[in-house]
Formats: C-alpha cells, structure tokens, sequence
C-alpha cells in the first residue's frame, strides 16, 4: 500500500465506497422490482380475479330474478316475459364470461389448477339456459334454483382459492418487505461501518508516512548539524520519492560544506604561514633599523671627531704661523 501514489490511495477509498453505494442501490431496485412484481400479482391478476368473480355471481342472483320474474309473469300473466327472458340470457353470458378468468391466474401458477370446476360450471350454465323459456313451468324453476346453487357453490370455491391464494402473496410480499428492510438495515449498517473504517483507517495510512518524514527532517534541522542522517524511506510514493530528494540533498550540502572546511582550513593555514612571514619581516626591519641607528652614531661620532682634529689643525697652524 505505502508503494501505491496518493492518487490510487484516494481512490480505493472513493472506490469502495461507490462500489458499496452501488451495491445498496442494485441490492434496493431487486428488493423493489420484486416487492412491486407481488403487488402487481395482487393487483392487476388476484384482484381482478375476485371482482369478476364477485360479478359473476350478481350476474347469477340476477338471472335468477329474471327466470323467476318470467315465472311469476306466467302466473300473474302481467310484464314482458321477452325483456324478463333477454336479461337472464345476458346476466349468464356475462357470468360465463366472468367465471374463466380463473384461468388467469391457474394458467400461471399463481393458483390451483380447477378446469374441471370450470367445465362443470360451464355445463350446468347449459343445462340451465337450455332449460329456460318463456314458459317455464315451477318443476323447472326448482331445478334452475338447483343449477344455481351449484354455480354459486363453485364461484365460492373458485373465490375462496383466489382469496387464499391472494393472502398467501400478501403474507409473502409482507415477509419480503421485511426481509429486504432487514437486508438494507444490514447493508446500511455495513457502509457505516465502512464510512467510520475509511475515516479512522485511511487517513493514518495516507498521513503516517508524512508524519515520519516531518519527524525526521526536524531531527535533522535540530541535530546540531548532523548531516550524516538520511531519511531512508524506499517507498515508491510520492512520500518516498521526496524523501530521496531530500537526501541527495542533503547529501549535497554535506559534500559541499566538506568542501568548504576543507577550503577554511587551507586559508586558515595559508593566514598562518603569511603571519609568520610578516613577523620575519618585522623582525628583520627592527634589525635593519638598529643597525642603521648603529651607522648613524658611528657616524655623527666619526663628524665629531673630525670637528674637533679639524679645530685642532686650525689651532696648530696658527700657532705655527705666530712662531
């Protein structure tokens, strides 16, 4: 890791956390699409199902009035036994049509297979419209109330299937939903646990190697001049290719005030050899200078001697002269 650049370093972090943020969000949109594919089952298949079969059976009740209407009409002898004839042969139609929407959901899986509750309720319809006319006596009355009690006993078990059914998806797509909470608890609980890893971990490891650099360095800045320490880090990083700058600069500077030791010391010793010169120097004008003093006494000595041999001659000549 200390070998990866401060760029990588950056992006494992960020990385992982949209890798985490991805995951969370992949992980949501399945447990969505499948809690929505329950509801849309609830919805668009099991509810539609119950209310067509709800219809089918007020379709019954009213083609039972409607034969029972064209009864009473043949006994009252009072009312339209067409029309009364027309509403039953609709409401059975249209319960006829209802009733096989079971196969909607039987087809699919989505609830036991009953063809032969259907085909039974498709022959009893028969049976029944064959049966009604406009003279229907009250013999065929009974047996029409028979067929109807029979459909009706169908649709109810054909309804009650649906209902279980339908409350066994719900009961499902309720444990979902609590599953897919306790997943994205533990999943949200994750990425804490990673946010406060990546908080607490990942700057130590991005800014431990720099304090160790800064910590050094001061040793050398506060180790009495010591330019023999070396930083060593041999990290492939940023950090440690600093580091190594630092020390062939430091290398440098030490070779260079070598350098200038060495050149001091030459001076040092060349200040040395030129003051002795110059003290030789002096001495040997002190010496010239006595001398020269020396010269000049035996000088003056030698004018006043010549003074006084010269005053003297001047005195015997004259004293020749006079004798």
């Amino acid at each position: 890791f200390h070998d990866l650049s401060f760029r990588i370093k950056l992006i494992i972090p960020i990385s992982l956390m949209a890798v985490l943020f991805i995951a969370m969000g992949g992980v949501s949109i399945m447990m969505l699409s499948e809690i929505g594919e329950k509801t849309n089952l609830i919805a668009k298949q099991y509810l539609v199902v119950q209310q067509k079969l709800l219809k089918a059976d007020t379709d019954l009740h009213q083609a039972l009035i409607a034969e029972k209407n064209i009864r009473r009409i043949s006994e009252q002898g009072q009312g339209d036994k067409a029309k009364q004839l027309s509403d039953f042969l609709k409401n059975l139609k249209q319960s006829n049509e209802r009733v096989p929407s079971y196969r909607m959901l039987s087809s699919n899986d989505f609830a036991p297979n009953k063809d032969r509750l259907l085909e039974q309720y498709s022959q009893l319809s028969k049976e029944w419209e064959n049966r009604v006319t406009t003279d229907i006596s009250s013999q065929e009355l009974q047996k029409s109330i028979q067929n109807f009690e029979m459909m009706r006993d169908i649709i109810d078990e054909l309804l009650n299937l649906t209902i279980s059914a339908s409350d066994k998806t719900v009961t499902e797509t309720a444990d979902m939903i609590d599953t897919d909470q306790a997943v994205a608890s533990m999943l949200l609980l994750v990425g804490l646990v990673l946010c406060f890893t990546f908080v607490l971990v990942f700057p130590n490891l991005i800014t431990s190697r720099l304090k160790l650099l800064l910590k050094q360095i001061q040793n050398i800045a506060e180790g009495n001049g010591d330019l023999t320490q070396r930083l060593s880090m041999d990290s492939k990083d940023e950090i440690g290719a600093m580091a190594q700058a630092i020390d062939r600069f430091v290398a440098k500077l030490q070779s260079l005030i070598i350098n200038v030791i060495e050149i001091s010391d030459q001076l040092e010793q060349s200040q040395q050899r030129m003051s002795e010169n110059s003290n030789r120097v002096n001495e040997a004008i002190t010496q010239q200078e006595s001398e020269v003093e020396r010269v000049s006494s035996a000088i003056a000595d030698m004018a006043t001697a010549a003074n006084e041999i010269a005053v003297n001659a001047s005195a015997a000549s004259e004293s020749a002269m006079q004798s």
